[in-house]
């Protein structure tokens, strides 16, 4: 299964949504993040919605080690909110750990089934909603992405 992760950012909203299918690999995850790191309309202290459903993780517990050892360099440690939407179980581990790892950090993470309740633990409001749910089917289809990322061949 080919991974293949695409974001957009609401710099009025200081938001990155990040729709996610395919195999979750932690080498690729980082990879990612370095790619989105390089945009210049990124800004680490954005709040971010990452949608897992279309995604099955690979349970790798070393891979997942070294992926939360980069995360949690000092880069990174800002005060936003991520949330990671998810429905199954294999995607709950990586967001539960990263939740307890950050209970004495400013990053504040959440786990949902639904981007309403994403929503709401960022505060937007219903027309931000609206806006998401666009974006994200938007991201999810084929048609022209605003951003897209794949390993190189």
């Amino acid at each position: 299964m080919n991974t293949d992760r695409k974001y957009k950012i609401f710099t009025q909203l200081k938001l990155v949504i990040i729709h996610s299918e395919g195999r979750i690999d932690f080498q690729e995850m980082k990879q990612f993040m370095d790619h989105l790191k390089d945009d210049p309309e990124y800004d680490i202290s954005f709040n971010s919605i990452v949608d897992l459903r279309n995604s099955k993780a690979a349970p790798d517990m070393k891979q997942m080690e070294l992926f939360m050892k980069n995360l949690f360099k000092a880069e990174f440690m800002t005060e936003r909110k991520d949330v990671f939407i998810t429905n199954t179980p294999d995607h709950v581990i990586l967001p539960y750990l990263l939740k307890q790892k950050s209970e004495e950090l400013p990053l504040k993470i959440q786990v949902t089934s639904s981007l309403e309740a994403a929503v709401d633990f960022l505060e937007l409001n219903e027309d931000d909603l609206l806006l998401l749910k666009k974006s994200f089917s938007e991201l999810k289809s084929n048609s022209e992405p605003y951003e897209d990322f794949k390993l190189p061949p």
